[in-house]
């Protein structure tokens, strides 16, 4: 039921390149690979950080035949404030970060590397299962067609606007249409 899902996944991992070198240049392509691979750091923590938190959600929603729901949200705000935390951390350091790893050419990447470490780090709340435990996966494969829609969107939107940045700002703002969508839709369907 979720493989709908997985190849909207590996669409989407490629697509913002695609919009930029059709809207945009096929150098702001390459800036925009160095400015997300760099950014991506953040996405990488947070999933370190799920692997942390993850069995004793499991544990906090299962153990017991009425489960413990109510105690999950305050055990993943830690967590969460730790996962953006990074985010932000990186954003900051963004500009010191792409001097030292990229040459001259590609340090267009700094504000790119800003904006989408945040989309990264507010990625910890897209991370939640609620609807698979809810048996909605159908749901699942719906929001994914819309969030690639949104994404598609806003970054036409944005490079046409922005340029190269204006991918990044796209990729964020549909991600927190997508993430504040995720969420409603999931805790309306879990408790």
């Amino acid at each position: 039921p979720l493989t709908p899902r997985l190849l909207l996944k590996v669409v989407a991992s490629q697509l913002d390149k695609y919009v930029i070198s059709l809207v945009g240049t096929l150098g702001g392509v390459g800036v925009y690979t160095i400015g997300q691979k760099i950014a991506r750091m953040a996405f990488n923590f947070s999933t370190a950080l799920e692997n942390v938190f993850t069995p004793q959600t499991y544990e906090r929603m299962f153990r017991h035949a009425e489960g413990r729901p109510e105690t999950v949200g305050p055990y993943l705000t830690p967590f969460a404030f730790i996962s953006i935390g990074g985010a932000l951390l990186i954003a900051l350091f963004s500009e010191e970060a792409v001097r030292i790893l990229a040459p001259a050419p590609f340090h267009e990447a700094i504000p790119i590397v800003s904006v989408l470490a945040v989309f990264y780090g507010l990625q910890f709340f897209g991370k939640q299962p609620q609807l698979i435990f809810a048996k909605k996966t159908g749901i699942i494969s719906i929001l994914s067609f819309v969030g690639l829609a949104t994404n598609v969107v806003f970054m036409i939107l944005g490079v046409r606007l922005f340029g190269t940045v204006g991918a990044a700002w796209g990729t964020l703002a549909s991600g927190i249409v997508l993430i504040s969508l995720h969420q409603f839709i999931g805790q309306r369907y879990y408790t």
